[in-house]
């Protein structure tokens, strides 16, 4: 029987070693290609994006979204748990081998999710420092990665994450894009890092500890956050402008529009600033396109400038609003219209009521005798 023992205990030695070799070749060759790994998987994360938020409904994109923030919470709740010795389990190593690639992985889909709903919800020239900031968090989330396996830099960077998904989902979920949505929004994301922290803390009490520095790194970044809100550099997301351009004429005719354009040469597309021909004394009209989600209710500005060359500014015209309800794949359409505009350089900002901007569009008009070339274009 005694023989029967050590066989047995020999057998399970040989089986024992065997593992650790496989594991330890494993980890070399994770080693050898870690620099290669981890940005690998952040570019997967950003072009997985790119392909899907092209070709899936505004829903699902934000219930894969949804997943990718749950699976980062995870993934760095069982990285603390591991190192601090809570899962014994061997197997366990093989996970937390390639939990940074994970952790990559999500970090990057969610940064290039929001990349993607920022960019195409605000202008650049407006929102320029709010889209920078995600590109430094995405760029960083690859040199810096070293850092990125600390806990207090992935619990900076995961509650940026939450609460700009609480800042992109709420106004869908709620179908308002007020202030008072966003401030919901903060409060909510401060709810759900103080449960996620909590729940961190009693797997790894040592957190507990640290508890001022979070609040502080949290109540840091919270008051960012706001500031660029309240300064309207936060696009006001999930609005996008899918079209807009300055016309000779806008008409609705039996639920379409119809649209009188300037010189259809196909090359002048492609040339930077349009040059409108007018004729003095008559109106210009400036139409858009407006994505909106299902039944989501505002109401849109259209704020005329023209430009002082004299003084290097520009001057309010007036401003134009119209009620949009969402749901049109196309884009809610809208139209306004200026009467005896001067030659020079205009612009028309797309706002919201807030004054957040949605899109611009900068033109040049010039008079003539004789206006070129039309088309006309229905939409």
């Amino acid at each position: 029987m005694e023989i029967n023992n050590t066989a047995k205990n020999d057998f399970t030695l040989v089986i024992s070693e065997e593992k650790n070799r496989r594991f330890n070749r494993l980890r070399r060759w994770y080693d050898k290609y870690e620099r290669y790994l981890i940005p690998g998987a952040l570019l997967l994360g950003v072009a997985t994006d790119a392909l899907l938020f092209k070709s899936i409904n505004l829903t699902l994109a934000f219930l894969i979204l949804t997943g990718h923030l749950i699976l980062s919470g995870t993934t760095m709740a069982f990285i603390q748990g591991y190192d601090a010795g809570r899962f014994a389990r061997k197997v366990f190593r093989y996970v937390r081998l390639f939990s940074p690639l994970v952790l990559q992985y999500t970090f990057g889909a969610l940064l290039s999710g929001f990349l993607i709903f920022y960019w195409f919800s605000g202008t650049f020239a407006a929102s320029w420092p709010f889209i920078a900031l995600i590109v430094i968090l995405m760029v960083s989330n690859d040199i810096f990665k070293q850092y990125y396996l600390r806990l207090n830099v992935q619990i900076g960077v995961y509650f940026f994450i939450v609460f700009s998904y609480a800042v992109l989902i709420l106004p869908f979920l709620l179908r308002r894009i007020e202030a008072w949505v966003f401030v919901l929004s903060g409060l909510l994301s401060l709810i759900l890092i103080w449960g996620y922290l909590s729940a961190l803390a009693k797997l790894v009490p040592t957190i507990r500890a640290r508890r001022r520095f979070f609040a502080g790194l949290i109540g840091g970044i919270f008051i960012l956050i706001n500031i660029l809100y309240f300064t309207n550099i936060i696009p006001p997301v999930p609005l996008s402008l899918r079209e807009a351009g300055v016309y000779y004429s806008v008409t609705r005719l039996d639920g379409e529009y119809r649209i009188v354009a300037p010189d259809p040469s196909w090359w002048r597309k492609f040339l930077p600033g349009q040059v409108l021909p007018i004729r003095p004394g008559r109106p210009i009209y400036f139409y858009t396109a407006i994505f909106s989600p299902t039944r989501l209710n505002t109401d849109i500005i259209h704020h005329w400038q023209f430009y002082d060359e004299e003084n290097n500014r520009w001057i309010s015209q007036g401003r134009v609003s119209y009620a949009i309800v969402g749901g049109r794949d196309g884009g809610y359409r809208g139209f306004s219209f200026i009467n005896q505009a001067r030659p020079g350089r205009w612009r028309v900002s797309v706002e919201t009521r807030r004054g957040q901007v949605i899109g611009r569009q900068t033109f040049r008009l010039k008079t003539v005798d004789e206006i070129p070339a039309t088309e006309i274009i229905w939409r």
